[in-house]
């Protein structure tokens, strides 16, 4: 018999394991939280060293996991609208090898419609995107892109130190080995998003 496992992405291995193992999104999500934690943190080892299998490449796909899971907690302005037929589309701006664990995604679903993944080189180009993660070769943008979609309903996400310092939305963080985050609320309220008590408890620090 032919073992599944070696034939999928190692993103789809994190979440199928989750999805079917453990009740409701939050439950999945939490589990999943300490699982991505433990796999970063894996042997005391560096961020760059994340693991035996896969090496720091894993680590992109531990985070292309997170920002997935982040979407499902929140809530767009035209969520009791009926756009169950238009896709929700996450926008990833820059390059870099996280770019390809966020082609994974593509064919997934959220909130109840079809995930769709588009890479962009400027921030001009990102407009009606649901999603926009920032990847760090942008650093020196990062003012200059959050400005674009000031008052925008985009959920903005980054694993640039002080993202949400300077008006993002959530910020991936390295602590102690462990990915965290980091949640800006007055950005999210600008953005009209409504983000999840149960994603806030979970958050590392809140800015308000």
């Amino acid at each position: 018999m032919r073992d599944n496992r070696k034939t999928q992405n190692p993103l789809g291995r994190i979440l199928a394991h989750f999805t079917s193992t453990l009740p409701g999104a939050l439950a999945r999500f939490l589990s999943m939280l300490a699982a991505m934690c433990l796999i970063a943190a894996f042997g005391a080892a560096s961020p760059g060293n994340c693991g035996q299998e896969g090496g720091p490449d894993k680590l992109h796909y531990i985070k292309a996991a997170f920002v997935y899971n982040f979407a499902k907690f929140i809530e767009w302005p035209d969520s009791q609208e009926d756009t169950s037929d238009k896709p929700m589309v996450l926008c990833i701006l820059g390059k870099g090898p996280i770019n390809a664990a966020f082609d994974s995604l593509k064919g997934k679903k959220l909130h109840n419609r079809p995930l769709k993944v588009q890479h962009v080189s400027e921030a001009k180009d990102a407009k009606g995107c649901h999603i926009l993660f920032v990847t760090s070769s942008e650093k020196k943008k990062v003012k200059r892109v959050l400005d674009t979609f000031a008052e925008n309903p985009v959920l903005t996400i980054a694993d640039i130190e002080g993202f949400v310092h300077d008006g993002g939305v959530i910020e991936l963080v390295m602590d102690e080995r462990r990915i965290r985050f980091d949640i800006n609320i007055k950005a999210a309220k600008k953005a009209e998003l409504t983000i999840s008590s149960r994603l806030l408890k979970l958050a590392r620090k809140i800015i308000r």
